[in-house]
């Protein structure tokens, strides 16, 4: 599928899930984009556990709070306050990237964020918020690039990536799926098997100098 394409789905059908309480922000700003030297940046170490079929595995994840500090304190907000814990991956698409973060309540309500966009590529195994076609919608959904997807870049919150367990997102990226109904063009990314959080929390941090 195109890029163009694949970026219109995703301002339209990159919402999250929860039930946001809307309130008015300015739109999100672009930048010229060139990674940054991580080795050099903040950054706080969480470990996702996850379960699939009779499968699963540990993605660890690196956040940057240097980089998006309003998007990672969100992000370990829901952590604390169990939001992630059983939630799903619910939308699974092979060589671009892996949704999650939908809780099980769908009756929650949660907060929007101002965006942070700019301050990292969309590379393989890089981590950043799900939003619908406001700027500032994110809330606590989240996705995991496949593959790289320079397209995306400006335009979604990147805030961390995967340091160890990117094998786990294979696998997860490679199981089956079917048609996805809330997806035009009947986009093959709803799991056949279910994919869940079964835990997330913080194991450690540097402050960009003892590594």
């Amino acid at each position: 599928m195109k890029p163009a394409v694949w970026i219109a789905m995703l301002l339209l059908f990159f919402a999250a899930a929860c039930v946001r309480e809307t309130r008015t922000t300015g739109p999100g700003t672009a930048a010229v984009i060139e990674d940054p030297d991580f080795s050099k940046l903040k950054s706080i170490r969480v470990a996702m556990e996850t379960r699939f079929g009779n499968n699963g595995g540990t993605i660890e994840l690196e956040l940057y709070p240097d980089l998006a500090p309003d998007t990672v304190e969100n992000f370990l907000m829901h952590i604390r306050r169990g939001t992630y814990r059983g939630s799903s991956f619910h939308r699974v698409a092979n060589s671009f990237m892996i949704q999650g973060g939908k809780p099980a309540n769908k009756k929650q309500k949660f907060q929007t964020i101002d965006a942070e966009f700019g301050k990292m590529r969309h590379r393989r195994g890089v981590l950043s918020m799900a939003r619908g076609p406001d700027p500032d919608s994110a809330t606590c959904e989240f996705f995991i690039v496949h593959q790289d997807q320079n397209f995306l870049n400006g335009n979604y919150a990147a805030f961390g990536r995967v340091v160890r367990g990117m094998d786990v997102v294979d696998r997860i990226a490679n199981l089956p799926t079917r048609p996805n109904p809330t997806v035009p063009g009947a986009e093959m990314s709803l799991p056949t098997v279910p994919i869940t959080i079964v835990d997330i929390k913080v194991v450690g941090e540097t402050n960009g100098s003892n590594r």
